[in-house]
């Protein structure tokens, strides 16, 4: 009978996926010598054995494992899952970018002439390039001063500029604006308005006392409008 129990035993434990007694044991934390005793036919299984091992297997019964009564459930669905096969190495690789953006200029964003900064190509600083503007040609970034644009830009974020992204009505830019009387360009940065054959249109958000929230340029003085990729601490 222990023999026979043993056998029976054992076929529900392979078809519920488990290469090995031991294995079996191990994985549900069921006292090794015992299950092989078991399984082996040198130990008698009883009924809390069985039970167990059944609701386990999910294939058979306990009075199939005791008895041989009824039969065993070969298209039930092993009761231990194959892992699936792994589609990514680990760990994974880091890579840090290694292009530079230039920093032009402070970009000061609210102060009594609502944020001019002058903006003529010197170079201030050098920082890390966001992979993703790697490769894009004339990429640059700005440090952004001042209160004109809270709560958007705290005064010192970093600014990197996509110079190659279209701008709609909504976007935050840095615009580059041509000088009076031989001055050198400057620049804001503020929201997109609109842009026409006429004028070209901002918006900032916390301007100066007595400053209107809309700044309005002539569109011949018009140099340059960018996109603000990102920003952060610099």
């Amino acid at each position: 009978m222990k023999i026979a129990q043993g056998k029976r035993l054992a076929e529900a434990r392979k078809l519920a996926g488990y290469r090995s007694a031991r294995e079996a044991a191990l994985e549900n934390n069921w006292p090794e010598s015992s299950y092989r005793a078991h399984e082996g036919g040198t130990r008698t299984i009883g009924q809390n054995d069985a039970e167990r091992y059944a609701k386990r297997f999910g294939n058979t019964t306990a009075e199939h494992i005791l008895f041989g009564s009824g039969g065993i459930d070969a298209a039930a669905p092993p009761a231990k899952q194959a892992m699936p096969e792994p589609n990514a190495t680990y760990p994974l690789p880091v890579t840090f970018p290694h292009k530079k953006l230039p920093v032009y200029g402070h970009a000061a964003g609210g102060m009594d002439d609502d944020g001019k900064f002058i903006l003529n190509g010197q170079k201030i600083a050098d920082v890390l390039c966001p992979p993703a503007l790697e490769n894009v040609v004339g990429a640059y970034a700005v440090y952004h001063t001042g209160d004109s644009m809270l709560p958007r830009y705290e005064p010192g974020d970093l600014l990197t500029i996509h110079p190659g992204l279209p701008v709609k009505k909504g976007d935050y830019v840095l615009v580059q604006i041509r000088g009076e009387d031989g001055d050198p360009p400057y620049g804001y940065v503020k929201r997109f308005v609109t842009k026409n054959a006429k004028e070209l249109v901002l918006e900032q958000l916390n301007p100066p006392d007595g400053h209107s929230h809309t700044l309005r340029f002539p569109a011949d003085r018009v140099l340059t409008v960018h996109r603000i990729f990102s920003s952060g601490i610099g």
